[in-house]
């Protein structure tokens, strides 16, 4: 369901405008169950040979949290309020950028797209921004959508050195905590490791929903402002907008 609309609006999209090699990082799963999302169910395995064409390392789930510190960013308290479960699949999703981000980095390329395979892509990504992207290194396009008091941490565009920064992001989870005694929060970890690195911020109107196991497409808001949390973030949006309007 999700596999078309990626190949289409991201893959074709990259295509034109220079050489691509796809990449992935899968965990092996078989069933998902997830109170918040309300998820639950057998994965189709046929999932993941649709991608046999990518250079795509798979590992057993679980074993990943032993590489980090897990109980020394836990001890700055939950977040989601679900016992760390929800903490625990953002570490898998951060592991997984990681692993990702090092194979990517042996081919030295000009410009990353991170793209989650769960997500339904509406809309083609402009091959401007892919170019724009790949001439400045320090710049990543992201939605404009669901900042929740930080970044929509989706999918991205980025150039040569912001894209270390943002599929990295796993490295600075212990100092973004201990800085701010706060617990761990996907989108602010993302904003604030971005910043930090001096990374230019830029809107990319792309809309995607999360697909549920049994192909359920779920509701999403793309309303800039109504999901964007603290209003002290308005002036940072705006700019981002207006600079991805005028291609800067």
């Amino acid at each position: 369901m999700t596999f078309a609309p990626f190949i289409e609006n991201i893959v074709k999209q990259a295509k034109a405008v220079g050489e691509v090699r796809l990449f992935g990082h899968f965990f092996t799963v078989k069933q998902v169950t997830n109170a918040r999302s309300g998820e639950g169910g057998a994965l189709d395995q046929e999932n993941f040979n649709i991608y046999r064409d990518f250079n795509v390392v798979t590992e057993p789930p679980e074993q990943c949290l032993s590489e980090y510190n897990v109980e020394a960013f836990m001890r700055y308290g939950d977040y989601y309020g679900d016992d760390f479960k929800s903490v625990r699949n953002l570490i898998h999703q951060l592991h997984s950028l990681k692993t990702v981000t090092k194979n990517v980095q042996l081919y030295q390329p000009d410009a990353v797209i991170f793209a989650r395979p769960d997500l339904l892509y509406h809309d083609k990504i402009p091959s401007w921004i892919i170019r724009n992207a790949a001439t400045h290194p320090d710049r990543c396009f992201l939605p404009h959508w669901q900042w929740w008091g930080g970044y929509n941490d989706r999918f991205s565009v980025c150039g040569r050195n912001a894209y270390l920064h943002y599929g990295t992001r796993i490295e600075n989870i212990l100092n973004y905590c201990s800085r701010g005694n706060r617990p761990l929060h996907a989108e602010r970890l993302l904003r604030e490791t971005l910043r930090l690195k001096n990374v230019g911020l830029r809107q990319l109107d792309v809309r995607a929903s999360r697909v549920r196991v049994g192909d359920v497409v779920k509701d999403e808001s793309f309303d800039a402002r109504g999901t964007i949390g603290p209003r002290r973030l308005l002036p940072e949006m705006v700019r981002s907008h207006l600079l991805a309007r005028v291609h800067l």
